[in-house]
């Protein structure tokens, strides 16, 4: 099985979902010391659901760079000749 394109998708997300925490966490910084505490609360959860996000694309990641580098390795492995 491929695994590239899976990886690329993963990336291209990872990336996206860390555009938008760094512009949540500046909204919910701006709303603090603005003093709109219902505003910044609700952009806190917004932050920590998309750092949530972003860990579980990373495990993901790993997994798919694990299993490629374990099909890549079977592969290129000589058969056993005993």
């Amino acid at each position: 099985m491929k695994y590239r394109p899976y990886l690329l998708r993963s990336l291209w997300v990872g990336g996206v979902l860390l555009l938008l925490f760094l512009v949540v966490l500046f909204v919910w910084l701006a709303l603090s010391s603005l003093g709109d505490e219902g505003g910044a609360q609700a952009a806190k959860a917004i932050t920590l659901a998309l750092a949530i996000c972003m860990g579980f694309d990373l495990v993901g990641m790993v997994v798919l760079l694990t299993l490629s580098e374990l099909e890549r390795t079977a592969r290129h492995e000589p058969p056993d000749s005993e």
